[in-house]
């Protein structure tokens, strides 16, 4: 099949291929590799993301609860101004009374003058005067009761910041864990790399160092090739030499034995 697809298809090689097959193969391992890296560069950028993400939304509640917290001071700085208002409404409440007593105290004073009849109304106003205190120390105690909201809201607020310490905490750990991963990873890789490069050096050495000897060994052969064609040559012009010598010697003795025959049939 090779030789008729080399004869009349004109396609590749059985070897060709192979050789194709071993080089997809390569590279097949090679992308490979690559993949799983980048795979495993996305997903640590994917946790890298998501401990971000989180230490983002608790940084976005924290500033929504100090926003809140500032809009619930004031009204909490609100309280001393009622008390305030109610000390001053029960003191106007204190000065009328005073007011009134003096009126009632005049009053009697000169209603005395003219008979005893009259000291029934002088003493009217001091009952309301009672009426009026207890009602200005009630409201005084009522206000001294509205107190500040105080434990709740701290206990939820410091419960709040210790959920976002622990989200920020946990955060930070899984960032510098996939740092710390990486940068692993990366030192592992540029060791292997190193190594590689060492291994590949060495090879690349030692393949020239026999490469060298090879070359070496072949000049040596080339040269012995070449005195042993040179001394053949020599030995063949010899050779040459001496055959003519020869030739020329046994021509002159088949020469003169013409001659001599002659002579004696000449002779006879």
């Amino acid at each position: 099949m090779e030789k008729f697809g080399m004869n009349f298809g004109g396609g590749p090689s059985k070897r060709d291929l192979l050789e194709t097959i071993e080089t997809q193969k390569k590279q097949l391992l090679q992308y490979q590799a690559r993949l799983k890296d980048v795979v495993r560069a996305y997903k640590s950028l994917l946790k890298e993301k998501e401990a971000l993400e989180a230490s983002i939304k608790v940084l976005s509640v924290s500033h929504e609860a100090d926003v809140g917290l500032a809009g619930v001071q004031p009204q909490s700085l609100t309280f001393p101004d009622s008390v305030d208002d109610r000390c001053s409404t029960h003191s106007e409440d204190s000065t009328g009374t005073a007011t009134s007593l003096d009126t009632a105290a005049s009053l009697t004073s000169t209603k005395g003058e003219f008979g005893v009849e009259d000291d029934r109304p002088a003493c009217g106003p001091p009952p309301p005067k009672s009426e009026e205190a207890s009602g200005s120390e009630s409201g005084v105690s009522s206000s001294s009761g509205d107190g500040p909201p105080g434990g709740g809201e701290v206990d939820k607020r410091v419960h709040q910041l210790k959920t976002q310490l622990a989200t920020l905490t946990s955060s930070l750990a899984t960032v510098t864990q996939e740092k710390s991963r990486m940068e692993a990873s990366y030192l592992a890789d540029k060791k292997k790399m190193k190594q590689d490069l060492e291994d590949a050096s060495k090879k690349l050495e030692e393949e020239r160092g026999r490469l060298e000897g090879e070359l070496k060994g072949l000049q040596e052969q080339v040269a012995e090739t070449k005195a042993r064609l040179i001394t053949q040559q020599h030995d063949r012009a010899q050779e040459q030499s001496d055959h003519a010598l020869m030739l020329r010697e046994l021509q002159k003795l088949l020469q003169e034995e013409r001659t001599q025959r002659q002579d004696l049939e000449w002779r006879s």
